[in-house]
């Protein structure tokens, strides 16, 4: 493994570890009330996206589907997006 494929790896890694900790405890009338948790998951999806864009097809056991563009793409859309998406009108303005 290169070393530009371990520090993506370790991006993909601490986004996920982020992300877990950030939803952990909270429903989801709870999430959807609070902006700032929000921004902070949508945050760690774009460096997840990013990352999973950046590693090296070598990276990748052959036998394994890693849906690294898959990601990026889902991660930019977040970014460009968000406000696009049909969001339940409680607890968003």
């Amino acid at each position: 493994m290169s070393d530009a494929d371990a520090a993506w790896r370790l991006d993909m890694l601490l986004a996920c570890q982020k992300i877990e900790r950030f939803v952990r405890g909270v429903d989801g009338a709870n999430f959807l009330g609070d902006e700032l948790r929000q921004e902070a998951i949508l945050r760690q999806l774009t460096v997840l996206g990013e990352a999973a864009k950046n590693v090296s097809p070598s990276f990748v056991p052959p036998t394994v589907t890693f849906p690294g563009k898959t990601l990026a793409g889902f991660a930019t859309s977040l970014y460009i997006g968000i406000d696009a998406y049909n969001w339940p009108r409680s607890g968003r303005s």
